[in-house]
């Protein structure tokens, strides 16, 4: 029996508890991460903040985690590799929300819907003549992951040309053309909108300092929707105050969740979202499912292949939660 500790996640009900028990699980369920765990005896553990908040040193017996988050900045990853430690993250649960959400923002600095709603509350009907249009447009999404690739596919409709800088340049769908890290300054002077979608490791903390705001083409359009250490905030501040860009669009942000004096709270230019482009209705269903595959697997490699009955079982759980997902889709496509 494989011991397996849930943490910060409430959305498993009693059926999905008993069908992980009938995949050889032993189930502890622990809401709170910051509180002290039932045990520290776990082969598995399915959580977010969990190891911000305890030391992963003292779990003992760890074989496997199901991050939460798609980012793998919450997970001590050398650990992990130097105790063979297999980690999976939520890669792609969160991607269509965001890149929604960048679209939706991003067209919102170049239609401003804001000016004509504040009309509509005083009855004034008055036209604003200097609207732009993202036809012309460049737009550099910096890490082309997941994410970026949703951002990229959904900018191809509208921009006239997609970028992306990486660390591992190489061709991609939905990319014109896809630069190393070591380029970005010439990817980015030439691009009216830079989407920032990169995962935060050494190699990309406080990357968007003095000297890269430096290069960034006046009147542009600035998003972070992956994590706020990425930004040196003092150096975005100056680029700001400046008068550098035409919107600056933040979902995430060095020190969360910000207090009343945050420089950006009264800044015309730039928009304050409470790392919430992620949010999505759908989100659960997809988390479930990826999270239900994992424990599959894991029962099967850890437990030297046993438990085929109840893995069955589970198989039907989980092609349930996408036949649902697809009705909802058709669902939706005949309103």
């Amino acid at each position: 029996m494989l011991k397996l500790l849930i943490a910060g996640s409430s959305a498993f009900t009693e059926r999905d508890i008993n069908i992980i028990q009938s995949m050889g699980y032993a189930v502890d369920v622990m809401e709170q991460e910051k509180t002290e765990p039932p045990s520290m005896f776990y082969d598995v553990i399915i959580c977010n903040f969990l190891f911000v908040n305890h030391d992963i040193s003292r779990f003992h017996n760890l074989k496997a985690v199901q991050l939460l988050s798609a980012g793998l900045d919450r997970m001590p990853m050398g650990y992990a590799a130097a105790h063979n430690i297999e980690v999976k993250n939520a890669r792609g649960i969160y991607s269509i929300p965001i890149a929604e959400y960048v679209v939706m923002t991003t067209l919102e600095a170049y239609k401003d819907p804001f000016y004509f709603y504040e009309n509509q509350k005083k009855h004034r009907w008055e036209k604003k003549r200097n609207l732009d249009e993202l036809s012309d447009k460049t737009i550099c999404v910096v890490g082309t992951g997941s994410v970026g690739s949703e951002v990229a596919k959904r900018f191809s409709v509208f921009a006239g040309c997609v970028i992306g800088v990486d660390i591992q340049p190489m061709k991609k769908l939905f990319f014109q053309k896809v630069y190393g890290l070591q380029q970005i300054k010439g990817a980015i002077e030439n691009s009216n909108v830079i989407v920032l979608t990169l995962p935060l490791t050494n190699q990309t903390y406080h990357m968007f300092d003095d000297d890269l705001f430096s290069a960034v083409k006046p009147d542009s359009v600035f998003v972070n929707v992956s994590r706020g250490d990425i930004v040196e905030e003092g150096a975005l501040k100056r680029a700001v105050d400046a008068g550098k860009f035409r919107s600056v669009v933040l979902d995430v942000f060095e020190h969360e969740p910000l207090d009343e004096e945050y420089w950006g709270w009264d800044s015309e230019c730039v928009r304050v979202i409470p790392h919430n482009s992620f949010v999505s209705r759908r989100n659960e269903e997809r988390m479930k499912k990826q999270i239900m595959n994992s424990l599959k697997e894991w029962s099967c490699k850890l437990a030297g292949g046993g438990y085929k009955v109840s893995l069955f079982l589970a198989e039907h759980y989980i092609y349930g939660i996408a036949l649902r997902c697809v009705m909802e889709d058709m669902s939706y496509a005949g309103r």
